[in-house]
């Protein structure tokens, strides 16, 4: 009981807290959520490379990890979908909110609040990894099992396209730059870059406060249970328990496996009804599975830290 409250509930408070005087606040989610992916995300991105303090092998196996997640979870929605017999829309809902996670905005604080300031950087690390992996995967995904077969080709570029446009892209290039050539930014270049890599979590719980109290207008139908029941037991079971044998397996541990268990354990991302609208998936259905992630990942998260700590 400690761990809720003292770790995750002061989490979900923020944001809840947003969520409900939103009516009142009027606050634009979608300029909310523009500022984070094109300034202060790219710019934690970069500041967690410059500043980890794992070797790039490890890096390198926790991103394994998390690449090796992501492809037996499409695989397992995949079977699911096609098990309960699910259209196309559904099944691109199920996927992109299996996959996509809330590193920023809930993981992250959470991993600072359960184990200090030394959780920052592997924390960190997977907002990258979100970023630069996970987006651009599900995006590919659904630009090809959304379409008609004769449709995918251009959706696949138009995919593509959009990946390449993503500014957190080219911070993480930057970031292997520096750090594999050695070179140091001047030191005023990094404190400048500290100041607003540091207001991302805050400005990150805002937005989700934010973005779940537009969920609250969605609905639900009887006929979505069926998938809601498969995305929350992927989501919030299957997917922990995944990173756990995945860390296991690569020899990942302390704080860097917690981080991956507990990422991997997250509710869905706000961003998984941002892809499904894009690629004309079930939104209502996506928009569902993130507020009944959020609020169920209260309980799995207290589980998961009560077992790790």
């Amino acid at each position: 009981m400690q761990v809720l409250f003292t770790v995750v509930l002061p989490v979900f408070l923020v944001s809840g807290l947003v969520a409900l005087l939103q009516p009142r606040l009027r606050l634009n989610g979608d300029a909310l959520a523009r500022t984070s992916m094109l300034v202060f995300v790219p710019a934690m991105t970069l500041q967690a490379l410059l500043r980890a303090e794992g070797s790039l092998a490890e890096m390198a196996r926790v991103a394994l990890a998390v690449f090796l997640e992501v492809v037996a979870l499409l695989t397992l929605t995949t079977l699911v979908a096609r098990w309960l017999h699910l259209d196309r829309a559904a099944r691109g809902a199920l996927a992109c909110s299996v996959v996509l996670v809330n590193a920023g905005a809930f993981a992250l604080p959470v991993l600072l609040f359960a184990y200090g300031e030394v959780a920052r950087l592997p924390g960190m690390f997977h907002v990258v990894l979100f970023n630069v992996l996970l987006i651009p995967l599900t995006s590919l995904y659904l630009a090809v099992t959304q379409q008609p077969e004769g449709a995918r080709l251009a959706a696949l570029g138009g995919a593509l396209r959009r990946v390449a446009r993503t500014p957190v892209i080219y911070a993480a290039l930057l970031g292997l730059l520096l750090r594999l050539s050695g070179l140091i930014l001047p030191q005023a270049l990094l404190e400048a870059l500290d100041l607003i890599a540091n207001g991302a979590v805050p400005l990150l719980m805002v937005l989700l406060g934010v973005q779940l109290a537009e969920t609250f207008s969605h609905g639900w139908q009887m006929h979505q249970v069926p998938a809601l029941t498969a995305l929350v037991v992927l989501r919030l079971i299957i997917a922990p328990l995944l990173a756990l044998a995945l860390a296991e397996l690569l020899g990942l541990a302390g704080i860097t496996r917690a981080a991956l268990v507990i990422n991997g354990g997250m509710s869905t991302a706000i961003l998984a009804g941002v892809l499904a609208r894009d690629y004309g998936a079930d939104v209502p259905l996506a928009t569902l599975g993130v507020l009944v992630t959020t609020v169920l990942g209260i309980v799995t998260t207290t589980l998961w830290l009560n077992w790790l700590l």
